[in-house]
């Protein structure tokens, strides 16, 4: 079996991707290196050239990820602007039922350009 790894990541030419989601648990977490630069997937995908992440900061609850994810790339779909299609999806999951605690909802950052359109609006 074999991992992707960050430095993999580096040797591809990502400069024509405009959104890359990392949905597993804790995927934007990086190491702090020596001169305080963190590595991690995060850096890797940027530096390769992808415009934007979508990356989680802890374990994610999978029903709640499935519920983002499905709105986050409806709205995606439709044109909107990555920081608005996250929080439109960010607040589908608040309204959940069971779901309204900041674990459930929070977890996903977006990084990189933030204006990001990827679908287009009819």
């Amino acid at each position: 079996m074999h991992f992707l790894e960050a430095r993999e990541v580096l040797e591809l030419d990502l400069s024509k991707v405009s959104l890359v989601t990392l949905s597993a648990c804790e995927s934007g977490l990086g190491r702090v290196a020596d001169g305080d630069e963190v590595l991690g997937f995060t850096r890797s995908f940027l530096s390769a050239g992808s415009s934007g992440l979508i990356v989680s900061l802890w374990p994610v609850s999978d029903d709640a990820t499935k519920l983002l994810m499905s709105t986050l790339y409806g709205e995606l779909a439709r044109g909107t602007d990555v920081q608005l299609a996250m929080q439109r999806a960010q607040i589908a999951v608040l309204k959940a039922s069971g779901m309204e605690h900041p674990f459930f909802w929070a977890p996903f950052d977006v990084i990189g350009d933030w204006r990001l359109t990827v679908g287009a609006k009819s």
